[in-house]
C-alpha cells in the first residue's frame, strides 16, 4: 500500500517455445506468449529466432519479435515518482547478426531495429515515467576479443544508435532525437590473464546526448580511463583493487547528477 491506496494487479500467462533444426544446420528458436492482465487486458506477443551455421566457426543470426511492457505498479502509483496514466509499451524488434568464434579471436556483430509505442522513459529533474507516442531505433553493435598474445587480448565493443522521436507529427526527416540516447558508444581495453589474475584497462567513451524531452540542451561526450586487478588468492576468495575514471574526468549521464571522479576501490569476492 502507498499513500494512493492499496494497488493490485492480477496477471495469467501462457508460453511455448521449442527449438527446431532445418537441415542439420539452421536452428529456429521460435516463441509464443499470451498475458492477461487484470488492468489492461489481454496480449499476445511473439519472436522467432534463426541460426545459420555457415562454417566450422562461424554463423548468421536473424530475430524478429513483438514486444509488450505492462507500466508497473510502481510506475504508475508510488507517491511523487509515478504517473497514473501511463499506458503499455508495444514494440516491434529485428536484428540480423553475424559471429565469428575461433580459437584466438571472437566477433559479434549485429544489425537492430526497433519501432515502439507508447515507450516508457525517464527524464530528469523530476525521473516521473512518462510515454513517448513513437520512437525509432537503428544501429550497429561490434563486440571483438583477439588474443593477439599468449595471455594478452585486446576487447573492443561499439554501438552506433541513431534514435527518433516521431511523436507529435514528428517525421524521420525532422530527425528529432530521443533524449539521454548516445549515438555512440566505444570501449577499448587490454587485458593480461592467468588461471589466477587478471589485469584490464582501457578506456570508455559516450559521445553528446540531449539532456531532456525539450531537446534544448546536450550532455557533452566524455572519455573515462580505468583499470583493475583481479587475483584469486584462494578457491573460494578473489581479491580486487580498481582505479576508476584515472582522469579524474567531470561527466554526467543524467543532467544534475555528477558521477565521482578519481576513484580507488580495494575489495574482496567470496564464492561458496
Amino acid at each position: 500500500s502507498t499513500s494512493m491506496g492499496i494497488q493490485s494487479r492480477t496477471v495469467g500467462s501462457v508460453f511455448l517455445s521449442g527449438p527446431l533444426t532445418i537441415a542439420g544446420v539452421i536452428r529456429v528458436y521460435p516463441t509464443v506468449r499470451v498475458d492477461l492482465y487484470s488492468d489492461s487486458g489481454e496480449e499476445f506477443t511473439f519472436g522467432a529466432g534463426f541460426v545459420w551455421e555457415t562454417g566450422p566457426t562461424t554463423s548468421l543470426k536473424l530475430s524478429l519479435a513483438k514486444s509488450f511492457r505492462a507500466p508497473t505498479l510502481s510506475e504508475l502509483y508510488y507517491p511523487f515518482m509515478s504517473n497514473p496514466l501511463l499506458a503499455p509499451e508495444r514494440g516491434w524488434h529485428a536484428d540480423l547478426g553475424f559471429s565469428l568464434l575461433d580459437d584466438n579471436l571472437r566477433v559479434e556483430s549485429a544489425l537492430f531495429f526497433r519501432a515502439m509505442t507508447d515507450e516508457i522513459k525517464y527524464y530528469p529533474p523530476t525521473f516521473i515515467p512518462e510515454n513517448i507516442a513513437s520512437s525509432v531505433y537503428a544501429g550497429l553493435e561490434i563486440q571483438l576479443e583477439w588474443e593477439f598474445m599468449p595471455r594478452v587480448f585486446a576487447e573492443a565493443a561499439y554501438t552506433f544508435l541513431d534514435s527518433f522521436d516521431l511523436s507529435h507529427g514528428a517525421s524521420l526527416a525532422d530527425d528529432l532525437r530521443v533524449p539521454l540516447v548516445p549515438m555512440h558508444e566505444l570501449h577499448l581495453y587490454l587485458s593480461y590473464r592467468t588461471k589466477q589474475t587478471v589485469i584490464r584497462a582501457g578506456i570508455d567513451f559516450m559521445s553528446d546526448r540531449y539532456t531532456d524531452a525539450t531537446l534544448s540542451d546536450r550532455l557533452p561526450p566524455h572519455l573515462i580511463l580505468n583499470a583493475n586487478l583481479r587475483h584469486a588468492a584462494t578457491d573460494f576468495m578473489t581479491l580486487i583493487l580498481a582505479v576508476d575514471n584515472i582522469l579524474n574526468t567531470a561527466y554526467q549521464l543524467a543532467d544534475g547528477y555528477p558521477l565521482p571522479g578519481l576513484t580507488v576501490r580495494v575489495g574482496a569476492e567470496f564464492h561458496f
